[in-house]
């Protein structure tokens, strides 16, 4: 039988970390708010994350909108006016706290840090579409143990097909992948984004939290 332990390489490393990351319980519902990555014109970031912010089995108290890069074609303003028609359909308008522009991820993530701070948020689900969760996650962890901030991130993937086509990229999503797993490579050789070691020891904290237990 051929022995099942190997030594890890680049592309197991890889797989480790979406594997630690999308292994995370989706407890959404007990988080104590939300956080959106809007952008690509992929409106559904936002309409899943008004789903469960307006959702009676929800306990959030904030939503965070991230700003998003203005210059893509598919971008809009999304102030309270707009979050209020359609797709968005918002009606809890107490809690909900925006920015407006974000070159790209790592931008994005200095406004939610200093909410979650502002707002002392404990636990948070982040919203964005699934090729681009694993990256946008690993960021957004850098950023908040940079900062000393102890909190229980929670991955909340869009419940949509990969084969779903991104307005502004014009391809689906299956074919975003390559690039996303790339990023993460460049990113975590410059430091912006945790490491498979940083990323174990992180969630071996967070499988003990209490909002993790059954």
């Amino acid at each position: 039988m051929r022995d099942r332990i190997e030594s890890p390489d680049k592309g197991s490393e890889m797989c480790s970390l979406f594997l630690g990351v999308l292994s995370i319980p989706r407890v959404v519902e007990r988080v104590d708010g939300f956080l959106v990555l809007p952008g690509e014109g992929e409106h559904w970031r936002l309409t899943e994350a008004i789903y469960w912010w307006q959702s009676e089995k929800s306990s959030a108290r904030s939503l965070l909108i991230a700003g998003h890069n203005t210059r893509e074609k598919t971008s809009e303003i999304l102030d309270l006016g707009r979050l209020q028609m359609k797709p968005y359909n918002l009606r809890r308008l107490e809690g909900v706290h925006l920015a407006i522009h974000a070159e790209g991820t790592l931008d994005q993530m200095i406004w939610p840090c200093d909410k979650i701070k502002e707002l002392d948020i404990k636990s948070i689900a982040l919203f964005v579409s699934p090729y681009h969760q694993v990256r946008a996650y690993l960021t957004l962890l850098e950023a908040l143990l940079a900062r000393g901030y102890e909190v229980v991130l929670i991955p909340a993937p869009m419940l949509i097909p990969l084969d779903t086509v991104s307005p502004e990229n014009g391809v689906d999503m299956w074919t975003l992948i390559p690039g996303e797993v790339s990023r993460i490579d460049r990113y975590q050789q410059e430091g912006c984004m945790v490491s498979l070691t940083k990323l174990k020891r992180y969630l071996g904290w967070l499988w003990q939290q209490p909002i993790l237990q059954r």
